[in-house]
């Protein structure tokens, strides 16, 4: 049988109950009337208490058998904390400067009026035509949602636009 999930961090003190009882039940064989009883013993605390819990208050709440268990259960079903390493934060923030250097140059080249340029177009605003920039950013933002494995959607956005930034970079410096 599989554990129970871990209730969340908002789940009320009758939901840390139950996952308490099923885990007792499921993982360590205990009968259910035994199990409610030691259920019983967290009267209050959402589920966010629960997890933050350590070993000692849950075997001062449940005994030294059982908040063992449960200390063990918890820390078993909970997310492995990612661990960030230098290259990921070099990787990131390199993509970052990089695309606020790149949308500083699109925006110089399309919209100079928004600086109060007009339309004069002068040597600097025609930095958006070098592949170097495009290039630099879609290497950066490539590889820092790579490094970042894709765990959020600004991971995937940034995957994306780095290869969409790389291939404008290549088709500008063909030209």
């Amino acid at each position: 049988m599989s554990s129970p999930l871990l209730p969340s961090t908002s789940a009320p003190a009758s939901t840390v109950r139950n996952y308490i009882t099923q885990t007792l039940i499921t993982t360590h064989a205990v009968t259910p009337d035994v199990a409610e009883l030691v259920a019983e013993k967290w009267d209050i605390g959402r589920g966010h208490e629960f997890r933050q819990a350590s070993l000692g208050h849950l075997q001062r709440v449940f005994g030294d058998n059982v908040g063992l268990c449960l200390y063990h259960a918890v820390r078993e079903a909970s997310p492995a904390p990612v661990e960030v390493t230098r290259l990921q934060v070099w990787s990131l923030a390199a993509a970052d400067i990089t695309g606020l250097l790149l949308m500083g140059v699109v925006i110089l080249r399309f919209m100079p009026s928004v600086l109060g340029l007009g339309d004069q177009r002068v040597d600097p605003i025609m930095w958006a035509a070098n592949p170097a920039w495009w290039l630099a950013f879609g290497v950066c933002a490539v590889n820092a949602a790579y490094q970042r494995r894709i765990q959020s959607i600004r991971d995937g956005l940034l995957l994306v636009g780095g290869w969409l930034a790389f291939l404008v970079g290549i088709k500008l410096a063909q030209r």
